[in-house]
């Protein structure tokens, strides 16, 4: 079974393909999910200096796998709109995040 964004819609907000499509239809998805996102953002408390992207690739460690099965979202949908980030903090401390690959 694969994934799109109705299907997206309806695992991150826990509802049925109707209300999916009336949250879609009205605009609100983008700027429920933008304030989601912007309240999970958070960085180590002693992180300083910029962020440095190490690279991506396909989610295979085990605790984000667990992360995503706690919040019930399948693998068909985490594997389509999700990838592993790799990423390093100004002090050089190495982390590892859930994040949507960026095309552009």
């Amino acid at each position: 079974m694969g994934g799109d964004g109705i299907k997206l819609v309806c695992d991150l907000q826990n509802t049925s393909i109707r209300s999916a499509l009336q949250i879609l239809e009205s605009g609100s998805f983008a700027s429920l999910a933008h304030s989601q996102r912007q309240s999970e953002i958070r960085l180590p408390k002693n992180a300083s200096g910029p962020l440095l992207l190490l690279g991506t690739q396909p989610i295979r460690y085990f605790p984000l796998k667990q992360y995503l099965a706690e919040r019930r979202i399948s693998s068909e949908v985490y594997n389509q709109y999700l990838v592993q980030v790799h990423y390093s903090t100004g002090n050089g401390k190495r982390l590892i995040a859930l994040g949507f690959e960026n095309d552009a």
